[in-house]
């Protein structure tokens, strides 16, 4: 039988915290992203257990990127005249990348002070 890595049973004792809190969904502090990322090798902790910081980015990046995609595909591929950069739909793109990342990485602090979550390094 394999030995258990670290982070392993860290993210096994935060996940059963976080369901422990009585949260609603499981995938809103298990998302599916997450699990992807997990299943294709890389050590992604549950959001609530991210600094403020890299959930601001992480999220933000992620959001933006879908985000600007799926306006492009939708709206903006018809409205650009193709002459030079289209500078406003890069810059929407990325306030709307920044502004949800703020409020989601807010979210996710008061989450962890309203269940009282361990900090990661203590689980």
């Amino acid at each position: 039988m394999p030995e258990t890595s670290e982070f392993d049973r860290k993210l096994q004792a935060a996940l059963t915290e976080l369901q422990a809190t009585g949260m609603r969904r499981r995938w809103s502090f298990n998302p599916y992203e997450s699990n992807l990322l997990r299943w294709l090798g890389f050590r992604v902790r549950p959001p609530h257990y991210r600094s403020f910081w890299r959930a601001f980015f992480g999220i933000g990046l992620y959001f933006g990127i879908i985000w600007g995609i799926g306006m492009w595909i939708m709206l903006w591929r018809f409205e650009w005249t193709g002459a030079g950069v289209p500078w406003r739909y890069i810059i929407g793109t990325c306030l709307v990348g920044t502004l949800y990342g703020l409020f989601m990485a807010l979210s996710l602090r008061r989450d962890r002070r309203k269940y009282r979550l361990s900090k990661w390094d203590d689980l």
